[in-house]
């Protein structure tokens, strides 16, 4: 383990609130990667809310403007962004850079047209004089409404904070309430292919999928569940996820244990270069199939609810 991520995920440890984290940014060491993910959901239709955020210890291109690295500055940083919304219809927001901004707890995406401002408890976005989101985001009180985790493998290591919350509010002037799910990456590790499935549901519970694949190979998956009847997160690894992707659809499956399909509504597609290249397509999608088996006890979406979420489909290779 290298000196500079040995001091990274020291530095994870001290922080007493995940807000803190989350919040605030890190010194990166080489091949460092910082990543903001933040998203609202709807689960009883098709309404949801994505803001992406990324930076690096890298000069690195996104659609065709290059960003070079810079000093290091505590408070402001220019950042890859994606900021887009369903509603009915897809609107982007922002598509390629902006300039991010922290102030105390509170965290200020803009670029010439949108300005976002999420901090603990709030999320306002205002484009030109229209007010698109404005939302009050809380803790639901539940077992797992927050967390901080490192992790290392090999010579490259890491750390995630995550924020399991509820909103109330307005999407473009209508009622907009759900899921909040606020998250931030910093690691230091190449760029590899993989798909994440999230979905949440009515009841409260979230269905949280990650696998990576390398030269066509699955190496990792991970299957979080929180079921909300319970307050309790079970988790099932080696789950196979099939995508059609000519279709939109997604099959995650593990022989008696999981079934899901789902449909996607809506695309957007984002390119970073550095080091090589790396895609992210990024899907919204419903649930429209799910089994799963905790014990003798089998879970439907008849039990669940509706459930709404995203796809994330990466793929490529970057240091």
């Amino acid at each position: 383990m290298t000196k500079a991520i040995q001091k990274l995920l020291d530095k994870l440890k001290r922080y007493k609130k995940t807000e803190e984290f989350l919040f605030k940014f890190e010194k990166l060491p080489k091949f460092g990667k910082e990543y903001w993910y933040f998203h609202l959901v709807n689960p009883k239709e098709r309404q949801q809310l994505l803001v992406t955020l990324g930076r690096a210890k890298a000069d690195f291109k996104v659609r065709g403007k290059k960003l070079k690295e810079r000093e290091f500055d505590a408070e402001k940083s220019k950042c890859a962004a994606v900021a887009w919304l369903y509603d009915g219809d897809k609107e982007v927001l922002i598509d390629g850079t902006a300039d991010v901004e922290i102030q105390g707890q509170e965290l200020i995406v803009s670029n010439k047209e949108t300005e976002i401002r999420i901090k603990k408890g709030a999320l306002l976005i205002k484009k030109g004089r229209k007010t698109v989101c404005d939302v009050k985001i809380k803790d639901p009180g539940t077992s797992r409404s927050s967390e901080i985790v490192s992790f290392f493998v090999d010579k490259f290591g890491g750390g995630m904070g995550n924020l399991f919350h509820v909103f109330r509010g307005r999407l473009n002037g209508k009622p907009f309430e759900g899921s909040a799910y606020l998250q931030k990456v910093v690691a230091s590790f190449p760029s590899v292919p993989w798909h994440w499935v999230r979905l949440a549901f009515e009841d409260g519970s979230v269905f949280d999928l990650f696998n990576i694949n390398i030269a066509g190979k699955q190496v990792f998956s991970r299957l979080n569940f929180y079921y909300a009847k319970e307050d309790r997160n079970h988790v099932i690894e080696n789950i196979k996820i099939n995508t059609y992707l000519e279709k939109e659809k997604w099959v995650a499956e593990k022989k008696d244990e999981v079934f899901l399909e789902a449909s996607a509504y809506s695309i957007q597609p984002f390119v970073i270069k550095t080091i090589g290249e790396f895609h992210y397509d990024e899907y919204m999608i419903e649930a429209k199939d799910l089994e799963i088996k905790l014990g003798k006890k089998k879970i439907t979406l008849e039990e669940l609810g509706k459930g709404q979420g995203t796809s994330e489909n990466a793929y490529g290779f970057t240091l």
